[in-house]
């Protein structure tokens, strides 16, 4: 216990607050999200780790950002670990990688037509937000996110899908340690979805349990690429279905995101995968309105909204939401 009353001093005398309402902010979060460590020299570490992502939540805020940051459920670990629980950690391949034939989707048409802003969860095209917990599965949650919403546009009713059917039975993937949402696709394709009642999610790796006949068929036709850097192909796109989108997540900016609209801290090495439910202006700024798949507790009750502006990251966008943008093909 001295030890970490030392630790605790140390640390919380980069802060003007005292040691006393320091400890308090690490009580109360440690009970607001039922944190409890199994030694005392574990809990240094991560009070820590709590401390230095305070301190940076505090300085982000201040400097006038368009996001706003503040401590949720990831506040005792550090960015190395948030990134090794939560975001892929293998390359997503370029387009131009594929050795296969894609269709690629400009919307060049189209751009002229769509309305300043528009939101499919007020369409009633997209389900609850859902928590892939220390899984890394979001390519199977942004996957089925997708495949939700257009099975609700073409005339159905709103339909919770099942991830880990996913998960457990594309083999093309590789379940809780990453995936493609493109290949995901093909899988659903071939395969269509059960239901998540009829296959509930475990976050974990399973053995597939796969059941055709409870399976819904002729879901999509395959995928299309939206031209990348082209915010208006992106907003068009959505403005026809929901839209997956890779980013990259493992920043505290990402980490840590409360409100507002993300135009810097992150960058293009894309190892996320959320989904464009909508776009419009927030606060002055142009962005898509995403879905996360951290629960309801992380961000703005589980969305993040991301500047559609090229002007970030050479053209990729901020967090490189512009680089691959996809969507599940009409059946």
């Amino acid at each position: 216990m001295k030890a970490f009353i030392i630790a605790l001093v140390l640390v919380a005398g980069t802060f003007a607050q005292t040691t006393e309402e320091v400890n308090f902010l690490w009580t109360s979060w440690k009970q607001a999200h039922n944190k409890e460590y199994e030694n005392i020299v574990v809990e240094a570490q991560r009070f820590a780790n709590f401390v230095k992502n305070y301190k940076f939540i505090q300085e982000w805020n201040k400097a006038g950002n368009t996001a706003t940051l503040a401590l949720n459920e990831f506040a005792d670990l550090t960015a190395e670990e948030f990134g090794a629980m939560y975001a892929n950690t293998f390359a997503i391949p370029d387009v131009a990688d594929e050795e296969m034939e894609v269709e690629v989707n400009s919307f060049a048409s189209k751009i002229g037509d769509i309305p300043e802003s528009w939101d499919w969860r007020e369409h009633g095209a997209v389900t609850p937000v859902k928590n892939q917990g220390q899984c890394g599965s979001c390519w199977a949650f942004a996957t089925v996110a997708s495949i939700e919403g257009l099975y609700q546009i073409t005339g159905h009713p709103l339909t919770d899908f099942s991830e880990q059917q996913i998960v457990d039975c594309d083999k093309a993937n590789y379940g809780c340690q990453g995936g493609w949402p493109y290949k995901a696709l093909q899988y659903v394709q071939q395969n269509g979805l059960e239901l998540q009642t009829d296959y509930p999610y475990t976050a974990k790796d399973g053995v597939c349990q796969y059941n055709s006949a409870k399976a819904i068929k002729n879901l999509n036709s395959g995928f299309v690429y939206v031209t990348p850097r082209n915010p208006d192909a992106l907003k068009a796109a959505i403005y026809q279905q929901p839209v997956i989108l890779l980013v990259e997540a493992d920043q505290s900016v990402f980490q840590f995101y409360s409100s507002g609209v993300i135009t810097s801290g992150c960058g293009t090495i894309l190892n996320h995968a959320v989904t464009g439910v909508g776009y419009g202006n927030v606060s002055g700024q142009e962005a898509v309105y995403v879905k996360n798949s951290w629960g309801t507790s992380w961000g703005n009750k589980g969305y993040v909204y991301i500047s559609t502006s090229k002007d970030y990251n050479l053209g990729l966008g901020a967090c490189g939401i512009l680089a691959q943008p996809q969507y599940p093909k009409r059946p």
